[in-house]
């Protein structure tokens, strides 16, 4: 999770799906790493897949997994997070929001099935809203707690916030500094 990274929701929107124009604007930006979409939920998206990885890693790029997460089927939220995991991710991001909301039962049972599925050490993030205070129904301690995801990467909009990127930036450390 250190160093800069991409976020990819398309694949095929992304220099229309080359592998080789995405790297090289990925590398020309100094990004060494690609957060792709691997799953909405419980259902898998054929985009993320292990020829795609190995075609990334031998490109020089690492090959990160993300998906959207609802807490209607916790279970199965994770079993798909583990099936793109399985995949041959470097890493995995959950993309927890507004439906988690008030969920924490519903996230206490997806990171317990998903950290038995990878185990302990596989490296997640989750990536959220920015000021943890204006969401105190998240279940962030659930998800960053213990047995939960090892980095915090909330989704900084300063333009949307309506700030500059250095007080927008400052809010949200401050706000997520306890986790």
């Amino acid at each position: 999770f250190s160093g800069n990274g991409m976020w990819v929701w398309y694949l095929n929107k992304s220099e229309g799906g080359d592998l080789d124009a995405i790297a090289a604007r990925a590398k020309a930006a100094g990004i060494r790493t690609l957060f792709i979409k691997a799953a909405d939920g419980t259902t898998a998206w054929s985009q993320w897949n292990s020829a795609l990885i190995s075609a990334l890693h031998q490109r020089g790029l690492q090959a990160c997994a993300w998906q959207f997460v609802y807490g209607s089927d916790p279970a199965g939220e994770a079993a798909a997070a583990a099936a793109a995991i399985g995949q041959g991710a470097d890493c995995f991001v959950i993309d927890a929001e507004t439906h988690y909301e008030g969920r924490y039962a519903a996230a206490q049972t997806y990171m317990t099935a998903l950290r038995a599925a990878i185990g302990p050490a596989f490296p997640l993030g989750l990536t959220s809203f920015p000021y943890v205070d204006y969401h105190p129904k998240l279940p962030y301690s659930v998800f960053l707690g213990p047995g939960g995801a090892q980095a915090n990467l909330p989704q900084v909009y300063w333009k949307d916030i309506g700030g500059s990127v250095d007080a927008v930036s400052a809010k949200t450390v401050a706000t997520n500094r306890v986790y």
